[in-house]
């Protein structure tokens, strides 16, 4: 810890500013009519990757950071040194490593004894901020919108009852030769292909499926039991590659919904790879830190057990990952999707206290996490 002093004020003395100033979090800064900084604290030497004061006085912003964010910068606060008015707002930088932050930043210009205008910058870094209210946001959107499709499903459920029950008692009454039976059949068919789908929107809903009931067990076994089945769903053309973690925690969840979220993660890396790959499923113990956590409202830190599904196709962009777990939302052609695959995933983890994160980019593929909170016996 820095040494303040006792018997001076350190607030009366320029080396104590300086020192007060240096030992901030956040970055400060200075700049001359010319847009040169003339002055820098620590924090601002840091966020250049540079280690030294002397080698930030006298340059530009294009001459720190060297990015196509600079030139709208430098004519923004053109902007500022000629009206005078204060300006507020969040910017984008890239550290020394290349990493996007964003920062909250304030720009006061003021007029020197000599009469020369020059602006005080001040940055706080709010990347993780922003990380976390984006999170919540999306979050709260997500609930809304299984609200709506459990509400949905309620009520399209009980339609269902009455339409296949009807289809039935028709059914049970006519011979079996009746021209009108095929007819039926097909209603009947599309009557329970119906059903499935309700199914699918009350998970999306984040209600338990109707009779489905969470047991302790070992993801391990969930994937081994359905390994043939990937083997068939994913084809010839698509290699799968299991890598199971042997000492893997238990957790808590309904056996047959697991099954299900494996197909649907499944199907999703098999139509992102048309010309065949490798789908890779792993299993591995792992420990969640509150940093993690903090991205996921309902989560909390602690031991977790995680399903890696993994594939090298075609990948997907920023846009297409923020929509991803949406009901209804597809990339698919028309008529080969509903939509609901990757938000039935969502509302079965979600009900098992565990989140789901996804890595992706176009072009190099798709790797989603899934997070199960190991439960202690």
């Amino acid at each position: 810890m820095t040494n303040l002093g006792d018997e001076t004020n350190l607030c009366e003395t320029l080396e104590g500013l300086n020192l007060i100033i240096d030992n901030l979090g956040d970055c400060v800064s200075v700049k001359d009519r010319e847009h040169r900084v003339v002055y820098a604290n620590a924090a601002f030497v840091r966020s250049t990757g540079l280690s030294r004061k002397e080698d930030i006085l006298g340059k530009t912003v294009e001459e720190l950071f060297p990015d196509e964010r600079t030139r709208a910068l430098r004519e923004q606060e053109e902007r500022i040194f000629q009206s005078g008015k204060e300006g507020l707002d969040e910017e984008e930088c890239n550290d020394a490593d290349g990493r996007t932050h964003v920062n909250l930043v304030k720009k006061t210009v003021i007029t020197d004894a000599k009469g020369d205008k020059l602006m005080i910058v001040l940055a706080r870094d709010i990347t993780e901020y922003r990380q976390m209210r984006d999170q919540l946001l999306k979050t709260q959107k997500m609930e809304s919108l299984g609200i709506l499709a459990g509400k949905i499903a309620h009520d399209f459920n009980n339609l269902l009852n009455v339409i296949n029950g009807y289809c039935d008692m028709i059914m049970e009454d006519l011979e079996d030769d009746s021209p009108i039976r095929e007819d039926l059949e097909k209603i009947r068919e599309a009557g329970q292909s119906a059903v499935t789908l309700t199914a699918q929107l009350q998970i999306v809903g984040q209600k338990p499926k109707q009779g489905s009931q969470k047991e302790l067990l070992n993801l391990n076994d969930i994937v081994a039991d359905n390994a043939q089945v990937l083997a068939q769903l994913v084809g010839d053309d698509v290699r799968l590659v299991k890598e199971l973690e042997p000492a893997l925690g238990v957790i808590s969840s309904a056996p047959g919904e697991l099954s299900q979220m494996l197909m649907d993660l499944a199907t999703n890396a098999k139509d992102a790879m048309p010309e065949g790959g490798t789908l890779t499923v792993a299993t591995s113990n792992c420990e969640v830190d509150e940093a993690q956590a903090r991205k996921h409202p309902w989560a909390k830190a602690g031991s977790f057990v995680c399903l890696s599904v993994k594939d090298d196709g075609v990948g997907m962009d920023a846009d297409t990952q923020n929509r991803l777990f949406e009901p209804f939302f597809t990339t698919k052609g028309k008529g080969r999707g509903t939509g609901l695959g990757l938000s039935s995933v969502y509302g079965i983890v979600k009900q098992s206290g565990g989140f789901v994160e996804v890595q992706s980019k176009p072009g190099k593929g798709s790797e989603f996490k899934i997070y199960f909170p190991v439960e202690n016996r």
